[in-house]
């Protein structure tokens, strides 16, 4: 599925940091609208804290086939 970026809006939580350790920090940004009722957008913040620049990084989300809609 497609979603233009620009378009999410923030959802009602907060900002939700998914990890913070050695120098990276993951955060989830929840949307506020849902393109069909069984998918949840959500935006994904990555920040290096470190002076170097980071030269390769690759970000593997997997979500178990037992989530379904109620």
């Amino acid at each position: 599925m497609f979603t233009i970026s620009m378009s999410v809006c923030a959802g009602e939580h907060g900002p939700l940091v998914a990890y913070d350790k050695n120098n990276i920090k993951i955060v989830f940004h929840v949307g506020k609208d849902h393109p069909r009722p069984d998918v949840v957008v959500v935006a994904v913040s990555v920040m290096s804290l470190k002076a170097a620049s980071v030269k390769s990084f690759t970000f593997q989300a997997a979500v178990p086939k037992v989530c379904s809609p109620l």
